[in-house]
């Protein structure tokens, strides 16, 4: 049963970041977080959470928009196929409901055309979030989460009130 237990706790060490805690309270030691890097990684922790919802809220906002765009495209091909079949009997009673088949018609053109446009100009804006987001995230597992050891009494300080990823990342 010794064994089994020392398997799984190689195994969750395998699993965990790679931040350490320890019971002690030497902090001498360099390889060992100070108080004001531990904030500092915990607003860099909340940052992150921040941005990362903002992505999905992004997302969300994006696929609305695409959607719309396919609304569009659906509404002006009927609109299309409508126009062309009153071209092909041509009467004086289909004249009124043609000209404003023909404004809708451009109307739905230039909504369409539009929404394009809005979804292209969300679409880098995501993608240059998405870019910055990947480069603080980097930087914060470098700094923050990359063999980083931490005390006990460090950790209870400063994590004490503190519910961010980068707390629950350590085990004692």
């Amino acid at each position: 049963m010794n064994r089994f237990y020392q398997l799984v706790s190689l195994c969750c060490m395998l699993n965990a970041a790679s931040a350490y805690a320890l019971d002690t309270e030497t902090g001498e030691n360099s390889d060992y977080i100070t108080y004001q890097q531990a904030l500092s990684c915990i607003q860099s922790s909340q940052n992150l959470e921040a941005r990362r919802q903002q992505l999905r809220l992004d997302e969300a906002d994006k696929a609305y928009i695409s959607s719309k765009v396919m609304y569009l495209q659906n509404e002006v091909r009927k609109r299309r196929k409508l126009i062309e079949s009153l071209d092909q009997r041509h009467t004086q009673q289909n004249n009124e409901n043609y000209n404003q088949l023909v404004n809708q018609f451009e109307a739905l053109l230039e909504e369409h055309r539009a929404t394009i446009e809005l979804f292209d100009k969300k679409q880098r804006l995501f993608l240059n979030q998405h870019k910055q987001f990947s480069e603080i995230e980097y930087n914060h597992n470098a700094r923050c989460l990359q063999q980083t050891h931490i005390t006990k009494s460090l950790y209870n300080e400063v994590c004490s009130h503190d519910e961010s990823s980068w707390c629950r990342s350590f085990y004692f």
